[in-house]
C-alpha cells in the first residue's frame, strides 16, 4: 500500500528531518487529497522487549509487521490514516483530516486509538498503551504533534505523586546475589521483600520504559540462572508447567500487575526447587516430610507437626524418616538449617546471630553447638575462610 510505504521509509522512527521527508514524499505522490487538519498517534505494545528477546529478528519483524496490519485494519481507510513501525514495539499512527474542527480531531483520533488497542488485544492477544498528539495544520509540523504523543505515553502513570525512580536502570550485582541467595534458601519471604524493594525504585514509570523492562529481564535472566545451577535436570515441560507463561507478559498494562506476576514466577520456582530436593529415593509420605522441612525451616517445625500436617502417627513417620535418609527428623532439619546457615556465611552479609536466627535457630549456643558438631569448627572461623574440618 503506497501510503503506508511511504510513512515507513520516510518517519525513520521520528527522527530529525522526518516529519520534513514526508510532506515531501505526500506533495511529489498527491497524497491526503484534500486533509487540511493532521494529527499524531504514538502506539507501544507493552512489555515488547521482553516478548521478543529469544525472538530470531525475523520473528521480531514479523510481530511488528503483524501488529501494523492489524491497526491498520482497524483504521480504515490508509487514504486518511495511516500505521507504520518505529521501533521496539513501538508504532505511528497519522491521521489526515478534511476539517478544522479540533474537537471534532480529538474526538475521532481518541476513538480510534480505542478501537486499535481492542484489535491487538482480541487478534494478537497484545496489550498496548497509545496516546494523541495534537491536531496541526500541515505535514511539517507533524513531528510535533507526534513529540507531544510520546511524550504523554512516556509519562509517568503517577504524576500526581513523586516519583521514587532513582536513576537505576538495572538490577544491583548485590540485588542479583541475593536474588539467587534467597532461591537457594527457599527463602519465600526474602525473595518477596528484594522484589518489592527493586519496585519501589521505579514506580513512577511507565510498564514499558526501558529501564523497567531491563529490570524485569535481568530478574528473569536470574531466574534461568537458577533453574540450570540447581534443577539442570529439570525437563522444559516441568518448568514451564510450574511457572505463569512468558506469554501473559504482553497483557500486562500495569508496574502492579507486573510485580504480581514477578512474584508468582519467583514462588513456581521456589515450589519447584523444594519438590526436586524433596524427591530423591523415597516414599510419598517421607518426600512430604522432607518439603514441610525446606519450607518451615526458618520457623518451628517439628515432627508431630509434620505427622499431623501428613496425616500419620508421628511414630511411624519417625520410622520411615529414618529407614529412608538415615537422620532422625531432628537431625535432617539441623542438617538443614546448618547449610542454610553456610550459605549465609559464605555472603558475607550477615552477622553470626543474624544468621542463627534466619536459619531457625531459637537458641545461638544450641546453632553454635550444632555446627561445630556438623562442620567441625565454629561459625567464626567458617566465615573467617576456614573451611578444614578439625
Amino acid at each position: 500500500m503506497r501510503t503506508f510505504a511511504i510513512l515507513s521509509r520516510t518517519w525513520r522512527g521520528g527522527k530529525p528531518g522526518a516529519a520534513s521527508n514526508l510532506a515531501s514524499a505526500a506533495d511529489r505522490h498527491g497524497l491526503f487529497p484534500g486533509a487540511i487538519t493532521y494529527a499524531a498517534a504514538a502506539v507501544q505494545i507493552v512489555s515488547f522487549r521482553l516478548l521478543t528477546e529469544s525472538y530470531s529478528d525475523v520473528q521480531t519483524n514479523r510481530l511488528a509487521q503483524q501488529a501494523v496490519d492489524i491497526i491498520q485494519q482497524s483504521l480504515g481507510d490508509a487514504h486518511e490514516r495511516i500505521a507504520a513501525y518505529a521501533e521496539d514495539g513501538r508504532l505511528i499512527v497519522l491521521f489526515a483530516f478534511k476539517e478544522r474542527s479540533e474537537h471534532a480531531v480529538a474526538v475521532e483520533v481518541g476513538r480510534s486509538i480505542a478501537k486499535l488497542q481492542h484489535a491487538l488485544e482480541l487478534l494478537l492477544n497484545l496489550k498496548c498503551m497509545a496516546a494523541p498528539g495534537y491536531a496541526c495544520g500541515s505535514l511539517a509540523q507533524f513531528a510535533a504533534s507526534y513529540g507531544a504523543a510520546v511524550g504523554a505515553l512516556d509519562a509517568s502513570p503517577t504524576a500526581e505523586r513523586p516519583s521514587l525512580f532513582n536513576g537505576r536502570v538495572s538490577l544491583t550485582i548485590e540485588e542479583q546475589k541475593e536474588l539467587l541467595l534467597s532461591i537457594e534458601r527457599l527463602d519465600k519471604e526474602g525473595m518477596h521483600q528484594l522484589l518489592a524493594s527493586v519496585f519501589s525504585s521505579v514506580r513512577g514509570q511507565p510498564v514499558h520504559s526501558q529501564t523497567v523492562q531491563m529490570i524485569v529481564s535481568e530478574l528473569l535472566h536470574t531466574g534461568d540462572k537458577a533453574i540450570k545451577k540447581w534443577m539442570p535436570t529439570l525437563s522444559s515441560e516441568a518448568i514451564e508447567s510450574a511457572l505463569p507463561s512468558r506469554a501473559d507478559l504482553g497483557k500486562i498494562a500495569e508496574l502492579n500487575a507486573l510485580e504480581l506476576w514477578l512474584q508468582a514466577y519467583y514462588a513456581g520456582l521456589l515450589k519447584l526447587l523444594k519438590s526436586q530436593r524433596a524427591n530423591g529415593p523415597y516414599s510419598r509420605h517421607v518426600s512430604q516430610a522432607i518439603e514441610l522441612i525446606l519450607e518451615k525451616y526458618q520457623g518451628y517445625i517439628t515432627l508431630e507437626l509434620a505427622a499431623g500436617a501428613i496425616g500419620l502417627n508421628p511414630s511411624y513417620l519417625s520410622r520411615i524418616f529414618k529407614e529412608e535418609t538415615h537422620a532422625t527428623f531432628s537431625e535432617y532439619l539441623n542438617r538443614v538449617r546448618i547449610d542454610v546457615s553456610c550459605k549465609l556465611l559464605e555472603s558475607g552479609r550477615y552477622s553470626i546471630k543474624q544468621i542463627s536466627t534466619q536459619a531457625g535457630f531459637a537458641n545461638y549456643n544450641y546453632f553454635f553447638k550444632v555446627f561445630k558438631e556438623m562442620k567441625g569448627i565454629t561459625p567464626q572461623a567458617y566465615l573467617n575462610g576456614d573451611r578444614t574440618v578439625k
